[in-house]
């Protein structure tokens, strides 16, 4: 008899301490849940305060509200349930790319005083001797890379999406090239 209590017994050990969704929910027990974002790096923000960046592991006891934010998408609330999945992942929508005039428009200044091709009339014509040529083709490279690496920072932090920075990188070579 007291053989069959300790066999009972050891084998109810490793299921000691279990419990279904429904009691730990009832509890309130702490359930962690990890947020992520495509792309990643949006701020997470709960009763409008900011809590960290995406991916960022989350403990609730309940469900909660959150918002999730970066620069140039589309704001994006989530419910955030410890009965739910516990990993979350939110694919953020870009913002629409809206033409301002002023953004259009840019001063001569920023224009290229030459560009590949009228520097390579140039050069055809007679005008510039190949030494020369060769010293503002190179001077024209760097700062057409200076751009270029400019509009990849921003693409870098965040401040464009991926879209825009083709586009605007295309820009670039197409001002350059003439």
């Amino acid at each position: 008899m007291l053989r069959n209590a300790l066999i009972v017994l050891i084998l109810a050990i490793p299921f000691y301490g279990c419990t279904t969704d429904s009691e730990a929910d009832q509890r309130g027990e702490i359930v962690k849940i990890v947020i992520a974002s495509n792309p990643p790096g949006a701020t997470i923000l709960m009763k409008g305060a900011p809590i960290g960046k995406t991916p960022m592991q989350l403990s609730v006891r309940q469900a909660t509200s959150v918002n999730l934010e970066l620069q140039g998408y589309k704001k994006q609330q989530l419910l955030v349930d410890p009965t739910g999945p516990l990993n979350l992942v939110v694919n953020l929508v870009p913002l629409p790319i809206t033409a301002t005039p002023d953004k259009e428009k840019k001063p001569t200044s920023a224009q290229p005083e030459k560009t590949f091709t009228s520097l390579k009339q140039s050069y055809r014509s007679g005008e510039i001797d190949k030494v020369e040529y060769s010293r503002q083709v190179t001077k024209l490279k760097h700062k057409m890379r200076a751009e270029l690496n400019s509009l990849k920072e921003a693409y870098r932090r965040g401040d464009i999406d991926k879209v825009e920075y083709r586009r605007r990188a295309q820009k670039i070579k197409h001002r350059y090239k003439g």
